[in-house]
């Protein structure tokens, strides 16, 4: 299940820095391992803001036991890479022109794998990423959406092990 959250600044910056690796919040939806959380920032005078970060539940603390209030709980974060997913496509771009961009990000990525290029075929990979969430971007599919279907991805990749 995907769960869509608000989150602070200040704990936004320390999520993606990777030094707060739990989130504190009130028990109010049915949380589980291995349930995804879209964590998104929120300031009290901006609102949201573009900017989101894609987590897994590894660990569910419910309240109610040592000390925390039942209407709590605290959700661990699976030790892996924190995403964060930003549609960069811009308005100004086409739906062609994104494409291209596509096509030249993923023939970066195989030169960098063809030479062993490791640092840059990692950067090349993340650019792919992106430059194809532009694409889906200019066909009204945000990241987000995205986010939500890689359990069906997981799924069909452990139904063919």
């Amino acid at each position: 299940m995907v769960h869509q959250l608000k989150i602070l600044p200040q704990d936004y910056k320390l999520i993606k820095e990777g030094s707060k690796t739990f989130e504190l919040r009130k028990y109010d939806r049915n949380f589980n391992v291995e349930d995804i959380l879209v964590l998104r920032e929120y300031g009290d005078i901006t609102g949201y803001t573009e900017r989101e970060i894609i987590k897994q539940i590894s660990y569910v603390f419910k309240g109610g036991e040592r000390g925390l209030d039942k209407e709590f709980c605290i959700l661990g974060f699976k030790n892996t890479l924190c995403v964060e997913l930003k549609n960069t496509g811009g308005n100004e771009t086409t739906l062609i022109n994104q494409l291209r961009k596509v096509e030249e990000e993923n023939d970066e990525f195989e030169t960098a794998i063809i030479k062993n290029d490791i640092n840059n075929a990692i950067e090349e990979f993340w650019d792919k990423v992106q430059s194809s969430l532009g694409a889906l971007e200019k066909i009204g599919i945000k990241a987000d959406i995205v986010i939500e279907d890689y359990q069906k991805h997981l799924d069909k990749i452990r139904n063919r092990l």
